[in-house]
């Protein structure tokens, strides 16, 4: 599909576009505002290697350090920790609960631990993220003291960023959802609307009829609710539906100028497409402009030309094709212009 093509998909469908953006919208906005507000609090831990003396120590406790660094991220969110947190702020939760509300991660080649705690309440969220800078640091220094009544760990950790208590929900980000649902909708409602176009077979505007025809547009008829019950354009009528037919008249009279059309089939795709109207009314706007016109009812099932200008439709095609009359039999004048009728006659006998 062209970028034209889509352009064109999209500004003939851009009610569907404002309307997926608008629902994306609004069910991220409703999303967010159902979801419990969650706050988190966050510490920063310090790893350091004891008792660096010397260069070649402070070199080697370094690398110890980074060493370690990896391993503390993932003792920070077990259940061993979480047990510890639990056990020391007494909290109505258990150990593996506690530990889905805090994510560790290591800071690429330092020796420094971001911890982050998320919980529905600030307070709470501040005070396990206080609890765990302490418990770490008491269950680091057990792990790693080796056995011995004079052992000393080689190892420290230190919190070096206390948390503060947070203000403001840390989730759901409620802009970010309805940005992010607004951008979603409006994708979905471009993708819906270049498919409508696409699964739609019915033809819209002159070019698509023409192209698809392969021949030219001679006239357009707009659709007149008034000749829903009318059916036929008043004479001398200054309406644009009038002067639609006035146009294809005079388009009809000069398709070829030194042999207009004499015979004129009017047909359509399926029933109740307004073929009658239409032949009813070009043949009062040829017979205005001075022309003599005939018109012949073919549709023997569903007559309507007579009824439409008023008519009797006794005898007609009908009675000719079959032979029990003759054209001067059945023909019938209208008003006092050029204008003559031959009616569709009786309608045919059902096949059995």
């Amino acid at each position: 599909m062209e970028l034209r093509e889509v352009l064109k998909a999209l500004k003939a469908s851009w009610w569907l576009v404002v309307a997926g953006a608008l629902v994306g919208a609004l069910a991220a906005l409703g999303l967010s505002l159902l979801q419990t507000p969650l706050y988190s609090s966050q510490t920063q831990l310090f790893v350091s290697a004891t008792d660096s003396v010397t260069t070649a120590e402070a070199f080697q406790g370094s690398q110890l350090s980074q060493q370690r660094v990896t391993s503390y991220a993932q003792l920070l969110t077990g259940e061993e920790l979480a047990s510890r947190v639990v056990d020391d702020l007494q909290l109505d939760l258990t150990p593996s609960a506690l530990a889905g509300h805090i994510t560790a991660t290591a800071v690429t080649d330092t020796v420094l631990l971001n911890v982050t705690v998320t919980d529905p309440s600030a307070v709470q969220a501040q005070r396990i993220a206080e609890s765990i800078g302490t418990e770490f640091s008491a269950m680091v220094e057990e792990l790693e003291t080796p056995s011995g009544a004079d052992a000393v760990s080689p190892v420290k950790v230190t919190v070096t960023d206390r948390s503060d208590l947070p203000t403001a929900p840390s989730s759901p980000q409620t802009l970010r959802n309805v940005a992010l649902g607004l951008l979603v909708g409006l994708l979905l409602g471009a993708a819906g609307a270049i498919a409508r176009v696409r699964l739609d077979r019915t033809v819209k505007d002159a070019e698509d009829a023409a192209e698809l025809a392969g021949g030219p547009v001679i006239g357009v008829i707009l659709r007149d609710d008034d000749l829903a019950s009318q059916h036929t354009i008043e004479r001398n009528s200054l309406s644009r539906t009038a002067e639609g037919y006035r146009q294809l008249r005079t388009n009809l009279q000069f398709l070829n100028v030194d042999e207009p059309p004499k015979v004129i089939m009017v047909s359509s795709a399926v029933p109740s497409e307004g073929k009658t109207t239409l032949a009813v009314n070009l043949a009062l706007s040829l017979a205005e402009a001075g022309r003599t016109v005939t018109v012949i009812e073919a549709d023997l099932r569903r007559p309507r030309v007579t009824r439409y200008l008023g008519m009797v439709g006794g005898v007609g095609l009908t009675n000719i094709l079959t032979g029990s009359a003759g054209l001067e039999d059945v023909i019938q004048p209208y008003g006092d212009g050029g204008l003559s009728v031959i009616a569709a006659g009786p309608p045919p006998p059902n096949p059995r």
